[in-house]
C-alpha cells in the first residue's frame, strides 16, 4: 500500500515534467487550449499524459523492477474517479456549462483539472508503461531492436494514435466553447421585458404589459430597433435605435420558450 501511494503521488509530477516540452510544441500548432477571458482547455495536456505517461512508467520500471508489480495496477483508483467525471462532462444539461473536468475558468480555478483529470491520466499512462516494462521477454526484445529503430517505431505508433484523438478533442473543445459563448443571464434581478413579437418590444421596451423574464438564456439572433419597429438590415440607423436579441429560455418553468429581450439587459453568464 505504501509503494502504491508513493508511485501514485510521484507519477503525476514526473509525467507533467515530461509533458511540458511537448505541450509547448502543440501550442505552436494551434492546440494550446487557451481562450479569451482566462479560459484554458486542458484536454490536450490530459491526452499527452496518456501518451507520455507510458514512457515515464517504462523508464521507472526498467530502473526499479521491484515497483512493476504494484505500478501496473496504479490506474485502478484514478480510473474509478475519472470515468464518471468524463461521462458527466460529455452530457449536455439545460445550461451548457464548460465542464470543470476539461476547462479551467475563473469560476472553478482549475480544481477538477489539476486534482482529477491530469493526475488520473498520468497514473493510467504510467501504469501502461509499467505493464510494458514487466512483459516477459521485454528485455530480449529491447536489445534485439536497435535503439534508433525503437524510437522511430514508437514515434510512428504514437503519432498514428495521437492525431485522431487530438482531432476529436479539438471538435469537443469547439463545440463546448461555441455553446457556452451563447449563454447569457439577466442583469436586473427584477427581470427583463420579454416578447415573442420583436415589433411589440421595439414599440414599448419598458411596457408593463410585457412579461418579465428571470432566467438563463441562449442568445440566438440580434436585431436593431428604431422608430418603434425593427430596422431592416443595411438600412440607416435612427437616433433612438437600440439592440434586441432573440433568446431561448434554458431553465425554469418557461424552458424552451423563445422570444425577444433588450440586449442591454443581458450579460455573459457566470456559473454559480
Amino acid at each position: 500500500m505504501l509503494d502504491y501511494c508513493l508511485q501514485l503521488i510521484f507519477c503525476y509530477p514526473l509525467t507533467m515534467l515530461a509533458v511540458w516540452p511537448v505541450s509547448a510544441l502543440l501550442g505552436t500548432l494551434g492546440l494550446s487550449g487557451e481562450h479569451p477571458s482566462h479560459i484554458y482547455f486542458a484536454g490536450y495536456r490530459a491526452l499527452l499524459c496518456l501518451f507520455v505517461g507510458p514512457i515515464v512508467g517504462w523508464a521507472v520500471g526498467r530502473m526499479s523492477p521491484s515497483r512493476v508489480t504494484v505500478g501496473r495496477w496504479l490506474w485502478l483508483l484514478p480510473a474509478v474517479v475519472l470515468i464518471p467525471s468524463i461521462i458527466h462532462a460529455m452530457r449536455t444539461g439545460p445550461v451548457p456549462w464548460l465542464p470543470e473536468e476539461f476547462f479551467i475558468t475563473g469560476d472553478n480555478e482549475g480544481l477538477g483539472v489539476v486534482f482529477i483529470t491530469l493526475p488520473a491520466c498520468s497514473a493510467i499512462g504510467y501504469s501502461v508503461g509499467m505493464v510494458l516494462a514487466g512483459m516477459p521477454g521485454e528485455r530480449a526484445i529491447t536489445y534485439a531492436i536497435r535503439p534508433i529503430l525503437r524510437i522511430a517505431l514508437a514515434l510512428v505508433i504514437g503519432a498514428a494514435l495521437f492525431v485522431p484523438c487530438a482531432a476529436l478533442l479539438s471538435r469537443f473543445e469547439r463545440a463546448k466553447m461555441q455553446s457556452w459563448s451563447k449563454v447569457r443571464s439577466v442583469i436586473d434581478p427584477s427581470g427583463l421585458r420579454f416578447s415573442p413579437d420583436p415589433n411589440q418590444l421595439c414599440a414599448a421596451p419598458s411596457s408593463s404589459a410585457l412579461p418579465l423574464l428571470q432566467a438563463t438564456v441562449e442568445s440566438l439572433e440580434s436585431r436593431i430597433c428604431g422608430g418603434g419597429r425593427l430596422v431592416e438590415t443595411g438600412a440607416p440607423l435612427p437616433r433612438d435605435s437600440f439592440q434586441i436579441e432573440r433568446v431561448k429560455v434554458l431553465g425554469g418553468p418557461n424552458a424552451g420558450l423563445e422570444g425577444w429581450v433588450p440586449s442591454y439587459g443581458l450579460s455573459r453568464v457566470q456559473k454559480p
